[in-house]
C-alpha cells in the first residue's frame, strides 16, 4: 500500500536494456558499423578519450568509480564462463542502474548477488 512513500519499485516499473531482454546477442547494425570504422570515428574516440582523462573530469584513483557483482551467499565475485574456450569474464559496470538491469536482464534466474562499488585501485588489487 505504501510502497510509492517506501521507494520500493516493481521490475517492470524500471528501466532496462529491453533491447537485450528481446536479443541478448544481436550484431551491431552494417551503418554503425561502417561509421565506427572510419578513420574520423577514430580520431573523435582518441578526442574524448584524452579529455575525460584530465581533471577534473578524471577521478581520483581511489574514488569508486565502478561497480561488480558479489555472490549473495557466499565471499567470491560472479563471473561468466566465455563461450568460445571456457574463459572466465569479470562484467564491471560503470554504474549502480547499468549493474541492476544486467541482474534483472540476464542473471534473474541465477543465484541472488550483491553489489560491490571499487575504486579503479581496488579494481586492480582484486585481480592481484
Amino acid at each position: 500500500m505504501l510502497d510509492w512513500l517506501t521507494g520500493k519499485r516493481n521490475r517492470k516499473e524500471l528501466p532496462e536494456y529491453s533491447a537485450l531482454r528481446l536479443t541478448p546477442t544481436r550484431g551491431v547494425p552494417p551503418d554503425l558499423k561502417e561509421a565506427e570504422d572510419s578513420e574520423s570515428f577514430a580520431t573523435s574516440q582518441e578526442n574524448l578519450q584524452c579529455e575525460l582523462r584530465k581533471p577534473p573530469r578524471r577521478p581520483l584513483d581511489d574514488e569508486p568509480l565502478f561497480m561488480e557483482l558479489l555472490e549473495a551467499k557466499g565471499s567470491g565475485v560472479v563471473t561468466l564462463t566465455l563461450p568460445d574456450d571456457g574463459g572466465r569474464c569479470l562484467p564491471v559496470f560503470s554504474t549502480p542502474l547499468r549493474a541492476f538491469d544486467y541482474v534483472q536482464t540476464l542473471l534473474a534466474r541465477g543465484p541472488a548477488v550483491r553489489y560491490l562499488y571499487s575504486s579503479p585501485l581496488e579494481l586492480v588489487q582484486m585481480f592481484h
